[in-house]
Formats: structure tokens, C-alpha cells, sequence
């Protein structure tokens, strides 16, 4: 994903232009002042001018290039902004339509320290925006209510096409290919100043964080919510910062839980593996509404979990 297509992030790149083509003009003010100063009937004189006066043209022609680059971004962000935000308190970071759709949205400034990534699972695309973004702004509300002292980014990441269903997740194949994607977007945001990442998979969506990590991505945290299982076979492979930890969270009456504790179909039982994290709700689809769950997750994003 283009991740260069926050609008925030285009504002910060136009005002670095714009202060760019500021000094450019200066300089060829500069420079014409200079050649004005230098004319005169000796040839030194003559050849001082005439170079000078070669200089501020193409100056000038850059500070104007430079400008309009600035007032071309300030464009793009604002139709980014008007354009696609799908949900109140989001910003649309990237869109399209490939395949099931792929989306990622951003609660909070681009330039936060931590960075949580939600991924979502079975039977998301890109008609389900609103309720991706409706997630992210709970969960960034909880955080700023809980941890005040603690400036934390929620990303909703859909980078994969999902499965359709139950039963089509018994594919792993999706899995992997969003795992490549994941790894390549939280590495463009790591890159980006985000020094501790929190991924945080539901469902399906937790196979791939898994995998993404399995395949060598760098986070401070993982968490599971209502995982059909660890997502690899061999739980020595999902290694995470030091000072961090794999978690998961399962409800008792989770339909999905009961796949996880056979072990077949999706490697181990996180169970088994992660450490615990505690729930109040019940089913499969309430994970990121529930308030015992919010509580220990927030501990987790800032890492004061014990």
C-alpha cells in the first residue's frame, strides 16, 4: 500500500516544498541583486553580470516548480480527505479496488511512537470500512481515555483478500499472501519513526499477523483475538522484541475457539502458547467492543500488561 498517501503526511511533504521553493526565490533575489551591483564598464565586470544574470532564471524556474509541487500536494490531501474517509475520526491512508478491495485507515497523527495494527478476518472487504474504522476509533478513544500520558496510532489494516467464509478459512493460501503484504506495510510504517509496534490479528486476520511475524516482521506485541489457531506449527517461530509477548484471547462460547483447541486445521491452540488475555463478552465478533478485553489491550499497546 501506498502508504505516502496519508493526507497528513502529503500536507508535511507540501510544506517541505513550499519552504524549499521560499529559499530558491530568495537565492535568485539574491543573485539578481548581486548582478545589478556588478554591472560596469570593465570586462570583469561585464562577465560577473552576465553570469550572475545566467543564474537567476533557472533559479527562478525552480522555485516556481517547487511551488507548484507544493500547491499539487496540498491538492492531494485535501481531495484525499473529502474524497474517502469512511467513517468519523478515520484517515483514509490508501484505497483500491484490487481483488475483495484494499483499504487502511488511520486514527490519530502519522507520526506517533506506537503503532497498533488491526487486522481483520473471514468475509472483510471493502464495503465494511465503516465498521474496520468504527473499531479503530473505539479502541483509539479507550487508549486516550486510559493512557492519557501514552500517544498511540490505531491503523485498520485490510491489505488481503479474505476468505469469503468459514469454510473457504480452512485455506491457509491467503494467509501467507497477506502476511508478504502486512510485513511490507508495517515496515513502511516502522520506517516511517514508529518505534513499537502492537499487531493485533482477529479471527482469520490473526493466521496472517502470525505468519507475518513467523516470516521475520519486527513487533513488541502480537495478540489473538478468537484465533482458529497459532497460525503456524511451530510456536519457537513467532518471535517478538524483547520485553514482549505473543498474547491471546478467546471467548468460552467462541465458535471458532473450538477449531483452535483441535489443533488441526491452523496449528496449536494459542491457548496452549500465548499468554492470556481476559474477555467479559460473548461470540466471535464482539472482541474489540468488549471492555475487560479493551482494558487488558491497552495494557498491552503501552506495555504495562504484567
Amino acid at each position: 500500500m501506498r502508504l505516502g498517501a496519508d493526507p497528513d503526511q502529503l500536507d508535511r511533504l507540501a510544506r517541505s516544498f513550499a519552504g524549499a521553493a521560499a529559499s530558491v526565490r530568495e537565492s535568485a533575489r539574491r543573485v539578481a541583486a548581486a548582478r545589478d551591483r556588478a554591472a560596469g564598464p570593465g570586462a570583469a565586470q561585464r562577465g560577473v553580470h552576465r553570469l550572475l544574470g545566467e543564474s537567476v532564471v533557472p533559479l527562478t524556474r525552480l522555485g516556481d516548480l517547487l511551488a507548484g509541487r507544493a500547491a499539487d500536494l496540498r491538492r492531494r490531501a485535501r481531495f484525499q480527505r473529502v474524497a474517502s474517509t469512511p467513517y468519523p475520526g478515520v484517515v483514509t491512508v490508501h484505497e483500491s479496488h484490487a481483488g475483495d478491495g484494499r483499504w487502511l485507515g488511520r486514527v490519530g497523527p502519522p507520526d506517533a511512537a506506537t503503532v497498533v495494527v488491526l487486522v481483520p478476518g473471514v468475509g472483510t472487504h471493502l464495503g465494511h470500512r465503516r465498521r474496520l474504522g468504527r473499531e479503530a476509533v473505539r479502541l483509539s478513544e479507550h487508549l486516550t481515555v486510559q493512557h492519557p500520558d501514552h500517544p498511540v496510532t490505531v491503523y485498520a489494516w485490510l491489505g488481503y483478500d479474505a476468505p469469503d467464509s468459514l469454510l473457504a478459512g480452512v485455506d491457509r493460501r491467503p494467509a501467507g499472501d497477506g502476511a508478504r503484504t502486512l510485513a511490507t506495510d508495517v515496515a513502511h510504517l516502522s520506517a516511517g519513526g514508529a518505534g513499537r509496534i502492537v499487531l493485533v490479528g482477529h479471527s482469520y486476520g490473526a493466521l496472517v499477523a502470525s505468519r507475518a511475524v513467523a516470516a521475520g516482521l519486527q513487533v513488541d506485541e502480537l495478540v489473538l483475538l478468537g484465533a482458529p489457531g497459532l497460525g503456524v506449527d511451530d510456536p519457537g517461530v513467532l518471535r517478538v522484541r524483547p520485553g514482549g509477548a505473543v498474547w491471546s484471547a478467546l471467548e468460552d462460547d467462541d465458535p471458532v475457539a473450538w477449531v483452535a483447541r483441535t489443533g488441526v486445521l491452523h496449528g496449536p491452540d494459542p491457548a496452549g502458547v500465548a499468554r492470556p488475555l481476559p474477555t467479559g463478552d460473548h461470540g466471535h465478533s464482539r472482541y474489540l467492543s468488549d471492555q475487560v478485553l479493551l482494558d487488558a489491550l491497552g495494557e498491552v499497546v503501552v506495555g504495562r500488561r504484567p
